[in-house]
């Protein structure tokens, strides 16, 4: 799992580059999950293999998936709270005096 944190292996400075191959280069990203460059004495980028890009976007990309689907729920259970707020207590469903809540539950996601 790549970090935020490099190691002095994992950094080049931007001049060094220009003497690099891309052997060597290749190499670097072979035993480093990240090579960081260093331009006027600051960490200003970061190479990473081409897979191990493709997997953080995949990762990001389900991440805000599922974050999307979170935020939806919470909607759907605002709005539910809210209509069963709003409904009068006449309407409302009255569990069976011989069922627990958690079988009643069951039998009505079941209908």
């Amino acid at each position: 799992m790549p970090t935020t944190t490099f190691k002095k292996e994992e950094m080049v400075a931007f001049g060094e580059l220009r003497s690099l191959n891309q052997k060597q280069l290749l190499h670097s990203l072979d035993e480093n999950d990240k090579l960081g460059i260093v331009i006027k004495d600051k960490l200003s980028a970061v190479v990473l293999d081409m897979k191990k890009y493709e997997a953080m976007v995949a990762a990001i990309e389900s991440y805000e998936k599922l974050q999307e689907r979170l935020e939806e729920q919470e909607l759907f259970q605002e709005l539910n709270l809210k209509q069963r707020l709003e409904t009068d207590r006449d309407q409302w469903e009255r569990v069976p005096a011989d069922a627990s809540l958690f079988d009643w539950l069951d039998t009505r996601k079941a209908e």
